[in-house]
């Protein structure tokens, strides 16, 4: 086994799934992904990804993806004049339901992920969520015994993996992630050249236990989540009936975004491949094309190569945001890894004192008038 300075474990942690790996010298030796509700299969991917994780725990780069999560892509005139910090989180703190409330931001070009300097022109693209959810997802690191050497937003790696792997298409295709959280959702519309937009979804997950379980018929709500993540159970009959009954509103949400060339992929990376069937239903039934890439050959893109067959086969179109954050991290970049930044929301404005009242001007005395005699 490498040792452990050439060895590198990377974690990224989204509100339903773990996607893992342990790399040496860029060469992917072990990992893969499960579901959160998959005991038995997290327990085993972690002693894949660190054997020695009982006595020693987990070192390991990390991602998240807290839940909910707003986004938002700049315009041409924000792009130009509001690229500082203060500037950022102003715009963040103004588009939570509370401005006022504390949060949590992440901003990078929508062009290349890069930083988001004051002295630039490119549109940025602005992540935000409440600091308590940012909270909750860290702390699921913790509960996982691990110990992040850093901590940064899941979807973004997500993001630039699609760049890559659409940049290899040599295409003007493009993807609709599908950043699914359990409350609401958000569309993102990735093309080569990054980020082009962004909308906001009212399927959340909680919508899909549902459709789950109206189309089987279940007496509760939570037999339905159960049944979404049982690895074994078979779909095939009643996915398109779940697909058709959330696709309107989905397709609501995809009016919402600019029009591409041709229907574009979709893609839900907050899942596993174990829930393929549901992604591919909800591309269809929303008029889309459900999204593939060559594992292999977008590894070898980013200098990255599976040890072998087998280990590759751990992996799906799901897990690729890992081969972007180990690649970055070879690189020494900073591309679409941007930090998490906690900050207070707008500070309400103290109220201006109030002048002082008015007083009524006392009547003049009346003239006094002599007695006639």
């Amino acid at each position: 086994m490498p040792t452990a300075e050439n060895t590198q474990i990377i974690l990224s942690l989204t509100p339903f799934s773990l996607h893992a790996l342990r790399a040496a010298n860029g060469t992917i030796e072990a990992g893969g992904e499960c579901s959160l509700d998959n005991k038995a299969a997290l327990e085993a991917l972690l002693d894949a990804v660190a054997p020695s994780r009982a006595i020693e725990g987990i070192t390991a780069a990390t991602c998240v993806w807290p839940s909910p999560v707003s986004w938002y892509v700049s315009t041409d005139t924000e792009a130009m004049l509001d690229r500082t910090g203060d500037a950022l989180r102003a715009i963040a703190a103004g588009k939570q339901k509370d401005p006022h409330a504390s949060l949590a931001y992440a901003a990078c070009n929508a062009s290349d992920g890069g930083t988001v300097t004051e002295d630039g022109i490119d549109k940025w693209v602005l992540a935000f969520s409440s600091v308590s959810a940012l909270e909750k997802a860290s702390t699921g690191l913790l509960d996982l015994k691990v110990d992040p050497q850093a901590v940064t937003p899941a979807a973004f790696a997500n993001v630039g993996a699609i760049c890559e792997a659409l940049r290899l298409e040599g295409t003007d295709g493009a993807v609709v992630l599908w950043d699914l959280g359990d409350e609401q959702s958000n569309l993102l519309l990735v093309t080569a050249k990054g980020i082009a937009a962004t909308a906001s979804c009212t399927v959340a997950m909680e919508s899909v236990y549902e459709a789950v379980q109206t189309a089987l018929k279940l007496k509760f709500r939570g037999a339905g989540a159960r049944l979404f993540f049982n690895d074994s159970y078979d779909f095939t009959d009643p996915g398109p009936r779940i697909a058709t009954s959330i696709a309107p509103a989905l397709k609501e949400a995809l009016a919402q975004l600019p029009t591409t060339p041709k229907p574009p992929g979709f893609a839900c990376p907050v899942l596993t491949g174990k829930q393929e069937w549901f992604v591919r239903e909800t591309a269809i039934a929303a008029g889309l094309v459900p999204w593939q890439t060559d594992i292999a050959k977008l590894a070898a893109s980013l200098g990255l190569k599976f040890s072998e067959a087998a280990v590759e086969a751990l992996f799906s179109p799901f897990s690729i945001g890992l081969l972007e954050l180990l690649s970055v991290r070879a690189r020494g970049s900073a591309e679409w890894t941007p930090d998490w930044i906690e900050a207070e929301g707008i500070a309400e404005e103290e109220a201006a004192p109030a002048p002082p009242e008015e007083m009524e001007p006392e009547p003049a005395p009346m003239p006094v008038r002599p007695f006639a005699v």
